[in-house]
């Protein structure tokens, strides 16, 4: 009996008009294939971003042996041996022609997953105006552009915050529990 009682109350709850309204809403939105589409632009947007940080580390001076022995100790022999000597050859010599194409090629999935985006946003939103395609995908690469130098910032902050924060503390006579409070 109890059970019926809840299973009624549900059901006069989903004819609430408010919820109607939302579901309504949700479904004319197409979040569903919107979201599909904004994901699959940020996926082709991956592979770029891998090779812009793979020519990135030639810069950085780092020693590659210890992710060369990682890969001999889980790759197969025949595939170690191509492996570390196409990852010896892009880690030791970096390439600008590859990071341009790279970079470029990084940005154009990016906006187009942005101006998805926005597309759903306006069709979730009621929003019948449009850009035209030009000035889309201009608010598009400007986005992404925008989110690179951000990603990039929140990178080298959060690289140098730390080694910074302890210059501070030890230049200036700081109290504990702010040092604490910015190191955590």
């Amino acid at each position: 009996m109890a059970k019926k009682l809840v299973v009624e109350k549900l059901m006069d709850k989903l004819n609430d008009p408010p919820l109607q309204v939302y579901l309504k809403h949700y479904q004319s939105a197409e979040m569903d294939l919107s979201a599909i589409a904004v994901a699959y632009y940020l996926q082709l947007t991956a592979f770029p971003l891998v090779v812009i940080a793979a020519q990135i580390v030639p810069y950085l001076n780092i020693d590659i042996t210890d992710f060369l022995s990682f890969l001999k100790d889980n790759l197969p022999k025949n595939v170690y041996q191509p492996a570390s000597s196409f990852i010896v050859s892009i880690f030791s010599n970096p390439s600008k022609s590859i990071l341009g194409v790279a970079t470029v090629t990084s940005l154009w999935p990016m906006s187009k997953s942005l101006t998805s985006l926005q597309k759903a946003m306006n069709k979730a939103y009621g929003v019948t105006q449009h850009r035209d395609f030009v000035i889309g995908r201009l608010v598009g690469l400007a986005m992404s552009l925008l989110l690179f130098f951000m990603l990039i910032f929140v990178l080298i902050i959060s690289t140098f915050s730390k080694p910074l924060i302890m210059l501070i503390v030890n230049r200036y006579d700081m109290w504990d529990l702010l040092t604490t409070l910015l190191l955590n």
